[in-house]
């Protein structure tokens, strides 16, 4: 799996708001007064990239706060996080806590180790881990913190079509038109892990107040739309094995092209009558020139009635 963009989804979060991440891993109080500046990325020693580390000032004193996030569980990082820790203690000289946060359940294991050590002869290295498990946070509890560049998460949480519809309505309280466009791209790049892209993009435009040419115009759109195609391409590798690997292939690329067409039709029509649901009427029209075309007369449609009329022809 490509991991990039859900690395950049919690770099650009966790850049935009330090404090709300630090909440939401429990390593600080919502009510706390505390100073936070960012460290260095690269650590001496050797070159090595951790994830944002924190330098956080309280009246208790000063301490290193690293969050490392992960789209699934890796056993390097019992090997990783005493590294990290050993250099931003060699470096800076002050008491580290470091935490794991987990985007998935891929590879977990059924019980989590306590510490990560490493051992070099006389040399010991431990590593307390406190790891927190992004599906068993509270949605409900995350959206009363009102923190914007919370609500990506939200989607992962403990929670249903309630609080995701409710963070999507959150995000349109969002004034600045660039951070709603950006915190929107990244709700949309974690809520993937576990919801219908399609049905996401439809909630976005719907809720959020956020066009559908600017979503389209982003990079993580495109990256979003030749996932779909590997999807279909994949559904229609496995279907072909039982009927034969070439024709599964070429149904692949079909099918792959045809949900795309589906998406986007579905997301043109959301962004122009955003109360009508034709989605079942979409679903079954099966020709993809006949969804290429419909994607250009949906622009045209004098109502929403005349296009509802249109897409119950062109399903017979």
């Amino acid at each position: 799996m490509n991991t990039k963009p859900y690395d950049e989804a919690y770099k650009f979060l966790s850049e935009q708001d330090a404090q709300a991440l630090l909440i939401l891993l429990g390593l600080i109080k919502p009510d706390e007064k505390i100073k936070i500046e960012k460290l260095p990325l690269e650590l001496s020693v050797s070159t090595i990239l951790a994830d944002q580390a924190y330098l956080v000032t309280t009246q208790r004193g000063q301490t290193i706060l690293h969050p490392e996030a992960q789209l699934e569980w890796k056993e390097d990082l019992l090997t990783r996080m005493p590294d990290y820790d050993a250099r931003y203690w060699m470096k800076y000289r002050l008491p580290i806590f470091s935490c794991i946060l987990l985007l998935t359940k891929k590879g977990v294991p059924k019980k989590l180790p306590r510490f990560a050590v490493v051992k070099a002869g006389g040399l010991e290295i431990k590593t307390r881990l406190k790891i927190v498990k992004v599906w068993e946070l509270s949605a409900s509890r995350v959206l009363k913190l009102k923190r914007p560049f919370l609500l990506p998460y939200v989607a992962l949480m403990q929670g249903g079509k309630a609080e995701l519809e409710h963070s999507a309505r959150l995000l349109r309280e969002v004034k600045d038109e660039r951070q709603r466009l950006e915190i929107g791209i990244h709700f949309l790049t974690l809520g993937g892990l576990r919801y219908n892209r399609e049905n996401l993009l439809e909630l976005i435009v719907r809720q959020s107040m956020i066009p559908l040419e600017q979503l389209k115009g982003s990079s993580i759109y495109q990256w979003i739309v030749e996932e779909g195609l590997k999807e279909g391409l994949e559904k229609g590798k496995r279907e072909g094995k039982r009927e034969g690997k070439r024709e599964g292939k070429r149904e692949g690329k079909r099918e792959g092209k045809r949900e795309s067409l589906v998406e986007t039709l579905l997301l043109l029509i959301a962004n122009r009558f955003p109360h009508l649901d034709v989605k079942a009427e979409v679903k079954g029209i099966k020709d993809i020139a006949l969804l290429q075309q419909l994607c250009v007369e949906v622009m045209k449609a004098r109502s929403a009635k005349a296009l509802k009329a249109r897409l119950s022809e062109a399903q017979k």
